[in-house]
Formats: structure tokens, sequence, C-alpha cells
């Protein structure tokens, strides 16, 4: 039997740290079977308990680990609906109260609009539905500012008889040139 003093302290702290570990282990195992055997008069009730939950969510496993994975995953499914709903109602409230954002593309335009506006508003498409027939192109953003500096211009010197289609023009350049740059912006234009 070897006599070194440091081999021999050395064993005996490998030992008692065995020991320790398995006191431990020892140790969680007596409290789980104290919990399972709290438990034991409450398992009839349980498994009745998951019987229902299984036929109520159509759970087809008869495993209770399985029953209960299922469960969860459906109550994770039922968390994720709740926040989207919470979203959506907080969204809700929010736009109640500062109105809606006219860059959301779920932005509705009122449909009360002035005489004089509905007025424009029919000249506008006219023009568009117009210059659509004649050419199937809205043109590039640059040549859209362009024109819509010559029309200005023109706007400024036009006659009384000229100034509504003068009008009609640029607000339709400019209506032009906001739609161009939006679907830029989104990067679906070029």
């Amino acid at each position: 039997m070897p006599t070194n003093p440091l081999w021999l302290e050395h064993t005996e702290k490998a030992a008692w740290g065995t020991v320790e570990a398995l006191r431990g282990e020892i140790e969680r195992e007596r409290r789980r079977l104290q919990r399972l055997t709290e438990l034991q008069p409450v398992w009839p009730k349980l498994l009745a308990l998951l019987d229902r939950v299984k036929g109520e969510h159509g759970i087809e496993a008869d495993d209770p680990e399985q029953i209960v994975s299922e469960l969860r995953r459906i109550a994770n499914e039922r968390l994720v609906e709740r926040d989207a709903l919470k979203a959506e109602l907080e969204e809700r409230a929010k736009r109640a109260v500062l109105g809606p954002d006219p860059g959301d593309p779920a932005f509705e335009r009122p449909l009360k609009l002035s005489p004089p506006v509905r007025w424009f508003a029919r000249l506008l498409d006219r023009k568009r539905r117009s210059l659509r027939a004649k050419s199937g192109k809205s043109g590039d953003l640059r040549r859209l500012i362009e024109a819509l500096d010559l029309k200005v211009e023109e706007l400024a010197q036009a006659r009384r008889s000229e100034l509504i289609d003068a009008a009609v023009d640029v607000a339709h350049l400019a209506l032009s040139i906001a739609r161009r740059a939006r679907r830029e912006k989104r990067g679906f234009g070029a």
C-alpha cells in the first residue's frame, strides 16, 4: 500500500467528493420521491383531468408526457395569437387617438369630400386616364420633375380660360412624382 502522504490526501479528497456527490443525489431523489408521494392521492383526479382535456382538444396521444407536450404547444399558439391581437388593439387605439397615418398602405382616404375637391379629383382622374391611354408608361422621376417645372411656369403665365387645365396638369404631375418616388423608396421602380 502506498504511503505517499500527498497521494493519500488526494485519494481521501476524491473519496469525500464522491461521497458528497452521492449524498446530494440521494437528497434530490428523496425530495422527488416525497413530491410523488404527496401527489399519490391526486393521481386519479389528474389522470381524469388529462383524459377530459385530451377529449376537449382532440389530442390522440395516450402518454401523459405527450399530452402535456401537446397542451403546451396549444398554449404557446394561443399566447402568440393573444400577443398579435393585443398589438392590433394597441395599434387601433393609437390610430383612434392620433388618427390614421397617411403613409400607411392600409390608410383609407376619407370618403366625404367637399364638392370642389370631388370636382377637381374627377378632372385629375380624367387627365390620368387620357395620358395612360396614350402611353402606358408614367416616365422616370427626373423627366416628371422637369415636366412639372415647365407646367408651373405655364400656370404662372396662363390666361384665365387656361387656368383649370394647367392646374390639373400640375396636380397630375405632382401626384405622378409622389407615386413614382414612393415606388422607388419601396424598391418597386427603377
